[in-house]
C-alpha cells in the first residue's frame, strides 16, 4: 500500500512523546474509542511505538503491523464472503481492497485520534504524520487486540470500525453499468493499450445461442463470461476484467 511522498496528513496534532504525563488517562480514552480494554496495556503501547523512537528493531510496532495486516485481510474477507453471497471473486476483492486500503485505515485512525498517541522520535514528531504511518499503526493496534484477547474481540473491533464502512456495495446494487466503457476509460487512464475481446465459443441452437467471451489486456487474460448475445457476453467479460484490474490497482497503492 504505497503512497506518494507528498501524500501527507497536514492537520494531525503532534503525537504524544514517550512517558508523557497523564499517559494512563490517554490510553484509557483510546481504549474507550476502540471499544476494547487491554489486559496487558504494554501490548497497546508497543502497537503505538514507531521504529523512529526504538533502539532495537523488535521494540517497535513493525512486527505487530505485519500480523495486523494478515488478520485484517482475513476478517474482512470472511465478513464480505458471508455478507454478499451473490458477489463473485472480483467484486469481493474490490470491496476488500477499499476497506483495507491505506486511505481507508487512515480515516479510521483519524476518527480514533490515533495520531496523538503514536510514539515517535523528536525529529519525526516535528514533521508530519503520514497517512501510511496512521494505517500501519492501525494494523498494529488490531494485532495487539488479537494477542491480548484472542480472535473474537479483534473480530468485533474490525467489524465495528472497518467492515461497517462503505465499500461500494451501494453502487454495485444500482442500475447496470456499461462496463465496456468503464474498462476502456480505466485502461486509457493508465496510458496503455486497449482491451481485446475474443469470442471463445458458441453453443446451443440458433434461436438460443450462448456466447462465451474473454478479455485480454496488457498480457493478461481475464476469466471468460457468457451471455445470450455477443454484446451481453462482452459486457459481462468487461465487468470481470474491470473489477479485477481495479482491485489490482488498489492493492498497489
Amino acid at each position: 500500500m504505497e503512497e506518494p511522498a507528498d501524500d501527507r496528513i497536514r492537520s494531525e496534532p503532534p503525537p504524544a512523546p514517550q512517558d508523557a504525563p497523564g499517559e494512563d488517562a490517554d490510553l484509557a480514552e483510546l481504549e474507550r474509542r476502540l471499544g476494547y480494554e487491554f489486559r496487558d496495556r504494554e501490548r497497546l503501547l508497543k502497537a503505538l511505538r514507531h521504529s523512529s523512537c526504538c533502539s532495537q528493531h523488535n521494540e517497535s510496532n513493525e512486527r505487530l503491523e505485519f500480523l495486523g495486516d494478515g488478520l485484517l485481510s482475513f476478517v474482512v474477507a470472511d465478513v464480505l464472503f458471508r455478507r454478499h453471497e451473490s458477489c463473485d471473486e472480483g467484486e469481493l476483492t474490490q470491496f476488500r481492497s477499499r476497506l483495507v486500503s491505506t486511505k481507508g485505515l487512515a480515516e479510521v485512525a483519524r476518527e480514533l485520534d490515533l495520531a496523538r498517541h503514536i510514539r515517535l522520535s523528536r525529529s519525526v514528531r516535528e514533521g508530519r504524520v503520514s497517512r501510511r504511518m496512521l494505517a500501519d499503526c492501525m494494523e498494529a493496534v488490531l494485532a495487539a487486540i488479537y494477542l491480548d484477547g484472542g480472535i473474537e474481540p479483534a473480530r468485533e473491533v474490525i467489524e465495528r470500525l472497518i467492515c461497517s464502512r462503505p465499500a461500494g456495495e451501494e453502487k454495485q446494487a444500482a442500475e447496470p453499468e456499461n462496463y465496456k466503457s468503464l474498462l476502456q476509460q480505466l485502461v486509457q487512464s493508465l496510458g496503455t493499450e486497449l482491451p481485446v475481446y475474443k469470442v471463445i465459443s458458441e453453443s446451443g441452437p440458433d434461436h438460443r445461442k450462448i456466447y462465451s467471451v474473454s478479455v485480454e489486456y496488457a498480457g493478461m487474460c481475464f476469466p471468460c463470461a457468457s451471455g445470450s448475445s455477443k454484446k451481453e457476453a462482452e459486457q459481462q467479460a468487461a465487468r470481470r476484467a474491470f473489477l479485477e484490474l481495479l482491485a489490482l490497482i488498489s492493492e498497489k497503492r
